[in-house]
């Protein structure tokens, strides 16, 4: 423990900072979706307005270094956290569909800009023995922040203006610590992308799986909360589910992460997907009647549990087939493949669920889950074991930003 507070002092305030924007962004994420509930939206155009904030992200991939390269870290992390905080707000004045589809693009581009501030801080303030220490600290802060975040569904009504304050407040907030600290500033560059069609040849399996845990995970964000709404559930249960998924998704990582290191990932990328699927089986099943809320939550766990842990397996499957230097350029082209595939996926989700109600959403999981574990399961067969396995354990990467590879680059390498 003295180990851990030792490494992260220095950083607190990048961590400070960090913890407040996603609480900010876990409401407003959670809030948008019963909001357009509320609102009369159509389950298709909120899976629309949810897949143009990855939309947005992908796109701020490229235009955010050049913005921080001109004007530096501290003027561009408030220049970015004032976009994000005022359109927070801006949904409130135009409750309208389409200016919310354009709000959560600009909003995306904004987070990318703030993510890879802080992480490219994070990569430069850490003491190279204690970089593993901090990004570990720095994901399960993403993840608790996330899940505390849904708490504050219980101390004010989705059809008034107040969380979308509180979201304003935090994101606000969170410009506080991190423009006032005075750790040396990085350079940021643009990615540097592994060929894709490189990467399909090499790592079929880890390139196939980044994709289409995107296109399952994204929908969780956008679609679930609505998906608990349209059964009848209160706003205190959509906070429970929302919770119980996240902290399952925490909770998961050491020890899928010591599994695949031990074991061929290929088979624990089966074994989580599907479990995946048969959680989303297990879904739609109790969503066809009024099942209660606490059979529910097993179901979601599963998800939360097996289906956060794809990606990160992914991305260590197809280190094991490469150099060295070849790793930090593959894993940003695997996040650019997560994030194709989480522009696709509330897309799907929320057709599915316009035609079929909430057990369409539980489809779309069985669906995307079962054709990755059939995938997963004949490479298992046709595919020879990589002649070595790095130990380089399991990461998460459920918000973050090319960036954050610095940070890893020696364990990695």
């Amino acid at each position: 423990m003295r180990a851990m507070l030792t490494a992260l002092f220095p950083v607190s305030a990048l961590l400070v900072g960090a913890v407040l924007l996603l609480g900010g962004v876990g409401i407003l994420n959670t809030l948008l979706s019963l909001r357009g509930g509320l609102e009369g939206f159509s389950t298709s155009v909120i899976g629309l307005i949810t897949a143009c904030y990855f939309a947005g992200y992908l796109v701020g991939t490229w235009i955010v270094p050049r913005i921080i390269a001109r004007v530096g870290h501290v003027r561009g992390f408030a220049f970015f956290g004032g976009i994000a905080a005022t359109v927070s707000l801006l949904h409130l004045l135009f409750i309208s569909p389409w200016v919310w589809a354009l709000l959560r693009v600009v909003f995306g581009v904004a987070m990318i800009g703030l993510y890879s501030i802080l992480e490219g801080w994070l990569s430069v303030a850490a003491v190279r023995e204690q970089r593993g220490r901090v990004f570990s600290a720095y994901m399960f802060l993403n993840f608790m922040a996330l899940a505390a975040a849904q708490a504050l569904f219980l101390v004010a009504p989705i059809s008034g203006f107040t969380l979308f304050v509180l979201a304003s407040i935090l994101i606000s907030l969170a410009q506080s610590p991190v423009v006032l600290t005075r750790l040396p500033q990085p350079l940021i560059s643009g990615p540097s992308l592994y060929p894709v069609r490189a990467l399909l040849a090499i790592a079929p399996l880890g390139a196939v799986g980044a994709a289409l845990s995107g296109v399952a995970t994204a929908a969780v964000w956008g679609l679930v909360p609505l998906m608990v709404q349209q059964q009848g559930k209160p706003v205190a249960a959509v906070a429970q589910v929302m919770i119980t998924i996240i902290l399952a998704g925490a909770l998961a990582q050491i020890p899928v992460g010591h599994m695949s290191d031990r074991f061929d990932r290929r088979y624990v990328v089966f074994g989580l997907t599907l479990l995946a699927a048969l959680s989303g089986l297990a879904l739609g099943l109790l969503l066809q009647g009024s099942a209660a809320l606490v059979w529910l939550l097993p179901a979601l766990a599963g998800l939360g549990a097996a289906g956060f842990c794809v990606y990160p397996v992914c991305v260590s499957l197809t280190n094991d087939f490469l150099r060295p230097d070849e790793i930090v350029s593959a894993a940003s082209t695997l996040l650019m493949l997560h994030g194709m595939g989480a522009v696709a996926g509330p897309l799907l989700g929320g057709a599915l669920m316009q035609a079929l109600g909430p057990p369409g959403l539980a489809l779309h999981f069985l669906l995307t889950w079962g054709l990755l574990a059939l995938y997963a399961a004949w490479r298992c067969f046709v595919a020879a074991r990589p002649l070595r396995q790095r130990r380089d354990g399991i990461f998460s990467m459920l918000r973050t930003s090319p960036v954050v590879l610095d940070l890893l680059e020696d364990d990695l390498t």
